[in-house]
């Protein structure tokens, strides 16, 4: 069970590969984190319980930018 900060990497073995490395509460993405996505955006914010939550920035691959308040994961 993951716990505290750490790195987690969708596949060991592939070098471009989806990632998150932030905080962790029974295995569960909570607190500040970054995921980034092997397809070139990422979201650098809170979660909660697995969730986007509270204030984060969301970068998609075609450098579309948003920044502000995400509920349950939805912006």
């Amino acid at each position: 069970m993951k716990e505290g900060k750490g790195l987690w990497k969708k596949s060991a073995t592939e070098e471009n590969t989806n990632t998150y490395e932030g905080a962790y509460v029974k295995d569960m993405k909570h607190g500040e984190g970054e995921f980034r996505w092997k397809t070139g955006g990422y979201y650098k914010g809170n979660y909660k319980n697995d969730l986007k939550a509270g204030y984060g920035m969301m970068t998609w691959a075609d450098g579309s930018v948003y920044k502000g308040t995400w509920y349950g994961g939805i912006q």
